[in-house]
């Protein structure tokens, strides 16, 4: 792994537990036809203020890249740490609202984050 692509990994770690955190807090405290839209905005924010600091950095990887690893990232620890926890995991990938739009949104939101490096 190069050191970009390692740094490029903090900043999705840091913002997975920023989101994950958010989430969480957030499910408490609001009602749960709310959480699907809670999620999508936290995921969004945190994602897109974590690689908008990266981006910020002359030196990282693009767009594109950044945003499959950061994407490669949410699903191993999504599998590793929720889905293990459920009873069925697929199912939890396979769901739209749980795992589907939350994960597009982080891609977006990172490659929205390095619009000025897409070509």
């Amino acid at each position: 792994m190069t050191g970009k692509a390692g740094i490029a990994l903090m900043y999705a770690f840091s913002a997975w537990m920023a989101a994950a955190c958010c989430v969480y807090a957030g499910g408490l405290m609001v009602p749960m036809r709310a959480h699907t839209v809670l999620r999508c905005a936290v995921v969004a924010a945190c994602y897109g203020g974590a690689f908008r600091l990266y981006f910020s950095r002359r030196d990282g990887l693009g767009p594109v890249p950044a945003a499959a690893l950061c994407l490669a990232l949410v699903a191993a620890f999504d599998w590793l740490i929720v889905a293990r926890r459920l009873g069925r995991p697929s199912l939890f990938f396979l769901s739209f609202w749980d795992w589907q739009l939350p994960a597009a949104l982080a891609f977006g939101s990172v490659l929205w984050a390095g619009r000025d490096r897409l070509g």
